[in-house]
């Protein structure tokens, strides 16, 4: 029970520690942090504020010169991923803040990943720290069919927690194992706290990270493990190539290895979720301003966000986003269109948001959080 309580404290927080405590939208740690989150990590993922957005596909504000400040979550409805052999590479930081409960969690997550795939997949474990520890577990290196990367789960009960993690490092050395092959699903499990204490990235670094794994056709998936969190380089890797953070449960349970197994399920089930990766998109209305200016990879079950102002006047009487893009390499033609809502004061946040994006020097870069919880993360914070 100790366990999982720490696991829920962890993953309730990952979204929250460092988003809140720099821009509501994505921020660099660099920048200078209040004292104290301005909202608690149960009171953001709760119902009362998350659900406030849930179900509005677009809300909108309207300012004192007329202008009118719009947020679209765009969760594209694609057809169904054609199913391919998974290349699945399981990145265990080991580092010092990884001491007991989080390492113990990492190594019982690898074993039940590994027991729920499938047989034409691949996979191997990693345990990442500084360059000189960072390895492959699996003899021989390289991927393996599920049972002989099953042989690695023996070394990594030998591991403990020390030293720092090089992320960039680490992450630049498991996509090197990777074949390339775009017959097969190409995805790193990374468990730990997303710092890289060794190495630390910047803005800039994280999203270039992010961008050569998607040019390399890798998605990034995360389980928060430890503290304190860096939510910064792990949603930056999420958000920018297709991936998804996996929590563990609130609700209470005397069966800890349930909520682990049942996460190692969830895992398996959204490699299955279609990911469209767009190449080019447009509002069919004109608008003053538009962010991202470019697409991250849109996924059909989480939304992604997307804001902007049209001129005075110039507010359509409908919403519509035409997106051109690729899933699994097939073209695909996805249209989101809603109806443009009645202008609500409780909106004002919207001017800070697209503030934020204009003055970030950053345009093309995506929300680190899924649209609902960026805009509640928003609300009540401004």
């Amino acid at each position: 029970m100790a366990l999982l309580n720490r696991l829920k404290w962890v993953s309730a927080g990952l979204a929250v520690a460092g988003a809140i405590t720099t821009a509501a939208v994505w921020g660099d740690p660099s920048r200078t942090r209040p004292a104290a989150p301005a909202v608690s990590a149960n009171k953001l993922f709760s119902d009362e504020v998350v659900g406030r957005f849930t179900n509005k596909p677009v809300v909108a504000y309207q300012a004192q010169d007329g202008s009118v400040y719009f947020a679209l979550q765009v969760k594209p409805d694609l057809p169904a991923a054609p199913t391919r052999p998974r290349d699945i590479q399981i990145v265990i930081d080991h580092s010092a803040s990884q001491a007991g409960a989080p390492l113990e969690a990492a190594r019982k997550i690898a074993k039940e990943v590994l027991a729920a795939a499938g047989e034409s997949d691949r996979l191997t474990i990693w345990a990442v720290s500084t360059p000189k520890a960072t390895r492959n577990l699996v003899r021989g290196g390289g991927l393996k069919t599920p049972t002989e990367a099953r042989a690695a789960l023996v070394p990594l009960e030998n591991e403990y927690a020390s030293g720092a993690v090089d992320l960039k490092d680490a992450i630049e050395r498991v996509a090197k194992e990777f074949d390339g092959r775009t017959t097969r699903q190409q995805v790193i499990l990374y468990l730990g706290d997303g710092e890289s204490a060794l190495n630390p990235l910047d803005e800039a670094g994280r999203y270039k990270l992010a961008a050569d794994l998607r040019a390399q056709h890798i998605a990034f998936y995360a389980v928060p493990l430890g503290a304190p969190m860096n939510p910064h380089n792990l949603h930056a890797l999420v958000s920018g190539t297709g991936g998804a953070v996996l929590r563990t449960t609130d609700e209470p349970t005397a069966d800890p290895m349930a909520v682990i197994k049942d996460l190692a399920v969830r895992f398996h089930k959204a490699l299955a979720v279609p990911v469209l990766e767009p190449t080019s998109s447009a509002l069919a209305a004109e608008a003053a301003e538009l962010y991202p200016a470019k697409l991250p990879p849109l996924r059909a079950d989480a939304p992604t966000l997307v804001v902007g102002r049209f001129e005075k006047g110039k507010a359509p009487a409908n919403l519509e986003l035409t997106v051109d893009g690729r899933v699994v390499g097939v073209p695909i033609t996805a249209k989101v269109a809603h109806p443009m809502p009645v202008p609500a004061p409780d909106n004002f946040f919207l001017g800070s948001v697209v503030a934020q994006w204009r003055t970030s020097g950053r345009a093309d870069s995506p929300a680190l959080l899924r649209a609902d919880r960026t805009l509640a993360l928003a609300y009540e914070s401004t």
